[in-house]
């Protein structure tokens, strides 16, 4: 093809919208951070931005060999030998898009018996599923992984957290990573 024929746009404008997108990282990273639920700051995120309305984020399992935890997450768990860790690894999903991966270990005898069911058997997020537990999350780090001029990556996001109950007792470590299919804005 001859280089004439290419269309391209000016590059202050592609900077521009690189560095409003940068932006939306951000601020979607500071948005998640308010909230104890990813489930739930996700589900407000997505309805400000013209998500559809009649469906709420759901978890869509990915099958995955069963991970080892990584080695801080038995420190921030307070873990000790020998006991039992369940791990689930979802995309939550909204309007037919990915929005997070999630990894998530967590200690089932934290857990009442209905949760474990749940967990085990539907496709309702983590976060709803232990809603009744009153948790509150700890953010261990958060990291932005784009950094423009690059082409932006599909995840450009990961949150690695503990959930703890209202006894302090940590009952769950995840790690979230977030796509860009979150910067999309559907209300224009």
């Amino acid at each position: 093809m001859n280089p004439a024929q290419v269309k391209t746009l000016p590059i202050s404008t592609t900077v521009a919208a690189k560095g409003a997108s940068l932006l939306r990282v951000e601020e979607l990273d500071q948005h998640l951070m308010q909230y104890n639920s990813a489930t739930q700051a996700l589900d407000v995120w997505c309805d400000l931005r013209g998500f559809s309305l009649r469906e709420r984020s759901y978890a869509k399992r990915v099958d995955s060999i069963v991970a080892l935890p990584p080695t801080y997450f038995v420190a921030a768990l307070g873990l000790s030998d020998g006991e039992e860790i369940e791990y689930r690894k979802v995309q939550l999903m909204r309007d037919g898009l990915v929005l997070s991966e999630a990894e998530n270990w967590y200690r089932p005898d934290a857990l009442t018996i209905q949760m474990k069911e749940c967990l085990a058997q539907t496709n309702v997020p983590f976060g709803r599923v232990v809603q009744a537990l009153q948790f509150t999350r700890r953010t261990l780090q958060s990291e932005i992984l784009w950094c423009p001029p690059e082409p932006m990556p599909y995840f450009v996001l990961r949150h690695h957290a503990v959930l703890h109950k209202p006894d302090s007792m940590p009952f769950s470590f995840v790690i979230e990573t977030y796509t860009h299919h979150l910067l999309l804005d559907r209300t224009r």
